[in-house]
Order: structure tokens, then sequence, then C-alpha cells
């Protein structure tokens, strides 16, 4: 007598997600098209994440956010394999959700450096660059609008000045 083998269901999802994770990449981060307004020159906004990342280390947002969610998102992953495999969620959509995740806690550790203060004079050139604050002709702000806003979370904030870097935090799935 021949005995044969049938695949289960979950042999059957098994096979299946190990045949569709197999050059699957999820990347985190910024992205060759995100560009800064023409008025800063069509500024990669990657470019800028990276200088921002790499200059300052006590603002590092990409390489601290690994290092403190590590095992998180590993444990983030192994439940989406796990519910791929039941048949819950298709590779993609679990890298999606993944990703969405992970890019949302690189835009919290930015959100938290606002405790690492400026130079007064970044803050300075943050104000002076609104030109509702500023003198066309002799470039000088109004005194007391200036030093009431020294102390304005708006201009404040470690890198979140426009909202752009902020915003630009996104994945891919590839």
């Amino acid at each position: 007598m021949k005995v044969t083998k049938k695949k289960t269901a979950l042999g059957e999802n098994l096979d299946k997600f190990i045949n569709e994770i197999k050059g699957k990449q999820l990347k985190v981060g910024f992205f060759e098209n995100q560009k800064y307004p023409d008025k800063r020159g069509g500024l990669s906004v990657a470019m800028v994440a990276a200088i921002q990342e790499y200059s300052y280390p006590k603002a590092s947002f990409m390489r601290s956010t690994a290092d403190d969610k590590k095992e998180e998102w590993k444990k983030t992953l192994k439940a989406f394999s796990r519910e791929i495999v039941l048949g819950n969620y298709t590779v993609k959509e679990a890298l999606n959700a993944s990703g969405s995740k992970f890019s949302g806690d690189i835009r919290e550790k930015i959100e938290s450096l606002k405790s690492i203060p400026l130079k007064k004079a970044t803050i300075r050139q943050r104000i002076y660059r609104d030109a509702e604050y500023i003198d066309a002709k002799t470039k000088k702000g109004k005194k007391s609008v200036v030093n009431r806003l020294m102390n304005n979370e708006t201009y404040t904030r470690r890198l979140v000045d426009t909202g752009i870097l902020l915003g630009s935090v996104t994945h891919q799935v590839e």
C-alpha cells in the first residue's frame, strides 16, 4: 500500500509565505524622491536626515530608534510571520503594517528630541526667516516679538522646523 502525504492548509500557507518573502525588503526612513520645497533648492530630505543623524550624536533618531526598538521590532515581525502562515495577512500587508509602525517609532523619537536645546542663534534664524516678524528693508525683527518667540516650541524644537523631515519618515516594501 502506498502512503501519500497531503498538505494541510497550514503547510500550504507556510510554503506560500516562504516563496513570497524571498527577495522582499522592508525599508524605513527617507527616500530620494522626497525633496524640500524649491526655496531650499530642492534639497533631498534623505541628505538632510543623514546630516542631522550623523552631525549631532545626541540627536540621533534613526540609529537610536533602531537600537531602542530592536527587540520590539523583532517581536512584531515574528508575530506577523505567524499571522501570515495562519493566512490572516499577506506578506505585503504584514510588511506594510510593520513599516508603518517602525516609521511611527522614528517620528516619535524625532518629536522627543525637543529636550536637547538649540543654540539661540539657530532659534533667532528660524524666527527671522518668518517674514511677518521682519522689517523687509532693515531685516530686523520686532525685538519684543522675537524675544517672546525665543521660548516658543515652534522655533525651539530640534529637527522639527518646517515639519518636512518629520513628515517624510516613511517605508517602502520592495
